[in-house]
């Protein structure tokens, strides 16, 4: 059964980059997608709380980071923004991420009610072992793939979703599968385990679905409602 809970602010993640391809010596590179490789670049974090303005959705800035001159690894950045956002989060409040940071990552960094957005090729694993059969017994769960894969020739086929659900936004019709109790790959069944749920969410506006993760109990449409928030801080289309 789904919560009703939704927090009372969407704090958005993420980062941007102003393009500088003719700077001489520009420290930095980022990957552009109309490129498809990654350009000098002056790359910055923003967090921003989310809502809305006339019905336009915008976000209103907490705080902007600039990649450290001295290491310009965005995942060093990540760990500045991250460690700002768990410090500053309020007792209500998301946070809501693009597919650009790893779950792990957010593990490390402790960040409470997570909401992030998945590359289209991740897998899990159930977080209880699948019952024994014959043979050596298994150490890890079942994986959990939410769209089928094409991997060496073979075809890795979805695995089938523990909820379904489905709902009206203005005239179209959203759709969600739901994988329940789940944790990353190479990780051991534990009650003990930071585990998470899975999401897929159809929208027809879209050619591609939304995969996202959690580990509250949120209803699907609030997931959904979340992770674009993250879109509007994006350097991505």
């Amino acid at each position: 059964m789904c919560s009703g809970y939704l927090a009372g602010s969407r704090i958005a993640v993420n980062i941007t980059a102003f393009w500088r391809p003719a700077l001489y010596g520009c420290p930095n590179k980022h990957y552009h997608p109309a490129a498809n490789r990654p350009l000098p670049a002056m790359i910055v974090g923003i967090l921003g709380e989310v809502g809305e303005l006339n019905e336009q959705r915008i976000a209103l800035p907490r705080g902007f980071i600039r990649v450290d001159p001295h290491d310009g690894g965005e995942t060093h950045l990540w760990q500045r923004m991250l460690h700002q956002v768990q410090t500053d989060l309020q007792a209500d409040e998301l946070v809501v991420m693009d597919a650009w940071v790893k779950i792990t990552t957010l593990h490390t960094a402790k960040i409470r009610r997570p909401v992030v957005r998945l590359a289209t090729n991740y897998t899990a694993r159930r977080n209880f072992l699948p019952e024994h059969q014959k043979g050596r017994k298994p150490t890890y769960g079942a994986p959990v793939r939410p769209l089928l894969r094409q991997r060496k020739g073979k075809t890795l086929a979805a695995t089938l979703p523990d909820e379904r659900f489905t709902w009206q936004v203005n005239d179209r019709e959203i759709r969600a599968e739901v994988w329940r109790n789940l944790v990353l790959p190479k990780t051991v069944p534990s009650p003990n385990n930071q585990a998470f749920d899975g999401y897929a969410i159809y929208d027809p506006l879209f050619a591609q679905p939304w995969l996202l993760t959690t580990p509250l109990k949120l209803q699907p449409e609030s997931v959904g409602r979340s992770i674009r928030s993250a879109g509007r801080l994006s350097s991505s289309p």
